[in-house]
């Protein structure tokens, strides 16, 4: 089973098709995970969430304002709090030359907040976790402890969560937000969507047909002596929603903004907005381009089904089977 689940800094790491024995291939390309990867990120609290208001005409206030609007848009600080696992099936997508060559099934569940638990499984027994302490895999009824399960696993508890999380993960004290202006969006594109960066103020934008606005907060990781990940947040203007982001992660040394992740298909989940779909794209260029105009820009494409919130998800669900029950 390849790991159908790997969030979007693993597209750095792994783009190439993996074979069914993919695990200790992908796990040999990882590199050092960044900080947000190394769990750095918690959650704000309710108060912390709403003191980071700031001043109007200020670009980190504006953009503190643009993230609360997206944590109300996708349920409130308290709603998120209360959350402790999610769980669904995920119908994880590659495409190559912008078709569809490759399609896995797994059910994923995992623990919120930084709690490093995670566990996905394929329908023939498959599996690969994360108990807290250490990455596992479960393989032909055996269990498999390489340096490689151990990195996959642990890579996936992290990262998986926090593009569940967002845009609430946003609001880190480590995340340094800056507002960076209006955005248009428009769907007639060949690749579906296409961003275009708009300098002039909005009344003096000529949108073409289909486009939406979007508000652009550029989002900042660590510090100038260790910079961490980068962002580049797109959230609807119209309803506030958080819709994805152009992104670079440093430790992988890729360019900056070479890849976006987008979000589509939101549904209501115990008081959160959850989005059924995220597709990744390869960018253009190494700046703030518009999307690949060709037919190859969609990477992967990931379709949750049935997405739960869990009250509670039992701690030994995130051990190797033969370890459960004792």
């Amino acid at each position: 089973m390849r790991v159908a689940v790997l969030a979007a800094a693993f597209q750095f790491f792994v783009i190439a098709a993996v074979p069914a024995s993919g695990h200790a291939a992908r796990a040999r390309t990882a590199r050092k995970p960044s900080a947000a990867a190394r769990g750095v990120i918690r959650p704000a609290g309710q108060d912390s969430i709403e003191s980071q208001a700031g001043s109007v005409g200020d670009p980190a206030g504006e953009a503190r304002r643009v993230l609360l609007r997206a944590v109300r848009a996708a349920g409130g600080a308290q709603a998120y709090e209360a959350a402790r696992g999610v769980s669904f099936r995920m119908i994880t997508s590659d495409y190559k030359a912008g078709e569809p060559f490759r399609s896995d099934t797994t059910r994923v569940r995992f623990r919120l907040h930084g709690a490093d638990r995670y566990v996905e499984e394929a329908p023939g027994g498959t599996m690969v976790g994360y108990d807290g302490n250490r990455g596992w895999g479960w393989r032909g009824g055996g269990l498999s402890l390489t340096p490689q399960d151990s990195a996959v696993g642990r890579f996936q508890s992290r990262w998986v969560p926090f593009w569940i999380e967002l845009p609430f993960r946003f609001l880190d004290p480590r995340m340094h937000p800056r507002y960076a202006g209006s955005v248009g969006l428009d769907r007639e594109m060949p690749t579906g969507m296409r961003i275009k960066i708009n300098r002039e103020p909005d009344k003096k934008v000529n949108p073409s047909r289909g486009t939406v606005f979007f508000d652009v907060v550029y989002i900042s990781e660590g510090d100038s002596a260790h910079p961490g990940d980068e962002f580049f947040a797109f959230f609807e203007r119209k309803t506030g929603r958080f819709r994805g982001c152009n992104f670079t992660i440093k430790e992988a040394g890729m360019k900056s903004f070479q890849w976006c992740s987008w979000l589509d298909d939101f549904v209501k989940v115990g008081g959160l907005e959850v989005a059924r779909t995220q597709t990744f794209y390869r960018l253009a260029t190494d700046n703030m381009p518009d999307f690949s105009e060709d037919r190859s820009g969609v990477v992967r494409v990931y379709r949750k089904l049935d997405p739960a919130l869990e009250a509670s998800l039992p701690e030994e669900i995130f051990h190797p089977p033969a370890q459960r029950g004792r």
